[in-house]
């Protein structure tokens, strides 16, 4: 419709006409009194305002401006006409299902018959009340507090996002019948509105201002601290309110002026529901349902982190009795067994096995019981199982598990590797063993030449016992035994440290030693000995054997010695005699001798020498084993004869009759070759029995010992009946001395000498 035509300027007229009431109702709620500011104070306090800076200086300030907006409405009611203020009626909230009509105002009926006059004096009137209201509101604005543009602007843009949320809100919990929500106190709404325009934020109503109420008492009940309330002006007809009503809030938003309280807007579906505020005035709806987003993710994140979580730890609670995958003991496959199964199986397959072990002249049959294989199964079964990790199934699954080594370790433990070996052993006791390359002495070339190894018969036992382990392992009932079994040499013939070897054992036998004894040739040593005695060491040098060294010399000194040797010599006066026994004599030194030979033969060169045998005890003279050993100076008791002797260089220069011991066995006279020990005179002869008691007790003036210190020649004064012949078997013998006469005994005592030789013989 065109508004420059009467009928649209006449719809503009009462347009303004009703913009002007409004403004006169907020000019007379300036006007309330202190007592009702304080009680919007309250109100205010009970909605949840933010306690800001700008809220903590609210009461002060809204004091100032109530008192203010007091005077302005005084002054502003003085100007208005009887018209304006027979306008200012009770706003009665009309449900907008409600068929009924509310009877029309003053101000309503004037409008509608300007209207219908089709006159333009409506507008003339309008714009001199809009003069009349904006100079009143100017004197209003004067004393508050200055708001400006960018300030309305931001308040504007907040209500507008307020509301959007709010009616998407009230969309989604839409109830079949909605109560009407009681409207806010007026002194209440003034003050929220002056915070909110102060802060550029939409006010939020009080939850208890908010609280529905029956569609009954909605129009009748007016708000806590209104006195009047004024109608809305009616639309261009009944019909057309009708359908407005129906399809729009009951409470339409009208343009935000400066210092105008943002209107509240109530729909017929819902309650009006307080606005929350946030840290920075705004609501918190928006941010809520922005984060919930992320909340969201982070459950749905970990709800399948639990559930997979629960399903591999049951897969490794499933495993921590069974064998993964790829799993065998033996030959037998146990992969996802059980333990029991698989123990079971295990059982079967080694209850009943034989295994014969045959080749290269070796044939052998062993039983379960021979191979230890009754053993504990369930031990292997869960050994195995310990050796993995149920906890690892996803990285375990396609590797391969083999646990042959636990049941080979278990049979060898019950005693199959010693029965492999010991029949082994006994097997090679009967064939020919290896041979290894070594040096052996050719007689008709008279040196030593490499000789070639050799493998024999002889079985190798660990060879044997790594065969029948891996029998075991697959469960095989035989084994064949192959040249490779066999116990091998450990030197060849091509290793050229044996030409070197050789070489110097020829120069060895080559050596050639002469050994003498008291000036005399008694020994000699040549290749025909040192071939006998020549090998190779670990370091395949030659080397003598220390065994036939040490034979050789005990050989030497069996010859050689002859203390206690029996001995056979010519008297001076032409008598030959035999004589065996004595402590005189030549004795070898056996290992000094031996060590004496291997160091000089261990150069590995020809040696050619002429040595001196070491000896523990010497003699006179040596001449050949077996003859006289002594010089020409010794003493000789001719025990038959009962006739004492001595000889110095061959020459008799001393003689006497003398009574020996009584032949009896017990007091004979000692026979053999003696040194004489250290004469004494005089000295004190005590003799003892077998028993060890003291025989007898003589001073005697000339000692001369030689068996010892017990039997010796001596002086005898109480033989008074003579010496020599018989006597010495007819009662007159001795305890085992040779008596001799006093003078004689002189005689000799003062010719012979300590460590000459005493030969006592019959």
């Amino acid at each position: 419709m065109n508004e420059d035509t009467p009928r649209g300027l006449d719809e503009r007229a009462a347009q303004a006409a009703a913009e002007d009431q409004l403004k006169d109702t907020a000019a007379d709620t300036a006007a309330v009194p202190a007592a009702d500011v304080a009680a919007s104070d309250q109100a205010a306090q009970a909605t949840d305002l933010p306690k800001g800076s700008k809220g903590k200086a609210s009461g002060s300030s809204k004091a100032s401006k109530s008192a203010k907006s007091t005077k302005a409405a005084k002054s502003s009611r003085a100007r208005k006409s009887p018209e304006a203020a027979e306008r200012t009626t009770e706003r009665v909230l009309v449900d907008s299902d409600a068929p009924e009509q509310s009877p029309a105002t003053p101000r309503q009926k004037a409008a509608r018959a300007a209207k219908a006059s089709g006159t333009a004096e409506a507008a003339p009137a309008a714009t001199s009340r809009r003069k009349t209201t904006k100079a009143a509101k100017g004197a209003s604005a004067d004393d508050a507090a200055p708001v400006t543009a960018s300030a309305r602007q931001k308040a504007v843009e907040v209500a507008a996002a307020a509301e959007s949320r709010r009616k998407e809100a009230e969309a989604a919990s839409a109830a079949e019948t909605a109560p009407v929500s009681a409207p806010l106190p007026r002194a209440a709404h003034e003050a929220a509105a002056d915070d909110t325009v102060a802060m550029g934020a939409v006010p939020a109503i009080s939850p208890d201002a908010t609280q529905a109420m029956p569609r009954s008492q909605a129009s009748a009940a007016p708000a806590p601290g209104v006195t009047k309330a004024f109608k809305m002006p009616p639309e261009r007809g009944a019909e057309g309110r009708r359908s407005q009503r129906a399809q729009q809030p009951r409470y339409q938003q009208s343009p935000v002026r400066p210092n105008a309280v943002a209107p509240m807007q109530v729909t017929g579906e819902s309650p009006v529901r307080p606005v929350e505020w946030g840290a920075h005035g705004t609501g918190r709806s928006k941010t809520r349902k922005k984060r919930s987003v992320p909340k969201i993710l982070l459950l749905t994140l970990l709800s399948i982190l639990c559930v997979v979580g629960l399903a591999y730890s049951g897969v490794a609670l499933y495993f921590s009795d069974r064998f993964l995958p790829n799993t065998n003991i033996g030959k037998v496959d146990v992969s996802l067994m059980s333990a029991a199964d698989a123990q079971k199986a295990l059982s079967n397959s080694v209850s009943n096995y034989t295994l014969n072990i045959s080749g290269m002249g070796f044939d052998r049959t062993l039983n379960a019981t021979d191979m230890g294989l009754s053993v504990d199964t369930w031990d292997i079964v869960d050994t195995a199982l310990s050796h993995q990790d149920s906890w690892r199934w996803i990285q375990e699954w396609e590797k391969r598990h083999d646990e042959t080594d636990i049941l080979v370790a278990t049979t060898n433990e019950a005693g199959l590797a010693e029965a492999v070996r010991s029949l082994v052993i006994s097997f090679n006791d009967t064939v020919k063993g290896p041979v290894d390359a070594n040096l052996a002495y050719d007689s008709a070339k008279g040196a030593f030449l490499v000789t070639k190894e050799s493998v024999g018969q002889a079985l190798n036992p660990d060879a044997v016992i790594a065969a029948a382990d891996e029998a075991i392992a697959l469960l095989k009932p035989s084994v064949t035994l192959t040249e490779d079994d066999l116990l091998q040499p450990t030197v060849f013939s091509d290793d050229e440290r044996l030409n070197t070897a050789a070489q110097e054992a020829n120069a060895i036998v080559g050596s050639k030693l002469t050994f003498t004894l008291s000036d005399a040739e008694v020994a000699k040593l040549g290749s025909d000995e040192l071939t006998q005695w020549i090998t190779l060491g670990d370091d395949l040098k030659p080397t003598l054997r220390d065994e036939e060294v040490d034979a050789w010399a005990q050989d030497m000194a069996d010859e050689l010695n002859t203390i206690g040797k029996r001995r056979t010599y010519t008297r001076p006066d032409g008598k030959q005699f035999t004589v065996e026994g004595g402590t005189y004599g030549w004795e070898i030194e056996t290992e000094t001798l031996a060590n004496q030979v291997k160091d000089i033969l261990k150069g590995g060169e020809a040696v050619e020498q002429t040595l001196a045998i070491p000896t523990d005890s010497t003699g006179y003279g040596y001449t050949t084993p077996g003859g006289q050993d002594w010089g020409k100076r010794y003493l000789d008791i001719d025990l038959g004869e009962q006739h004492v002797r001595f000889y110095d260089d061959g020459k008799l220069v001393w003689e006497s009759d003398c009574i020996s011991g009584t032949p009896d066995g017990e007091h004979d006279t000692s026979t053999g070759v003696f040194w004489l020990n250290k004469p004494e005179s005089p000295s004190k002869l005590i003799g003892y029995d077998s028993n060890g008691e003291k025989e007898y007790e003589t001073e005697v003036t000339y000692w001369m010992p030689f068996d010892g210190i017990s039997i010796g020649l001596h002086d005898a004064d109480w033989q008074t009946d003579g010496f020599g012949g018989e006597m010495y078997k007819e009662g007159y013998g001795s305890h085992g001395c040779v008596n001799l006469p006093k003078d004689k005994a002189r005689e000799l005592y003062g010719l012979i000498k300590y460590s000459d030789v005493v030969v006592s013989h019959y």
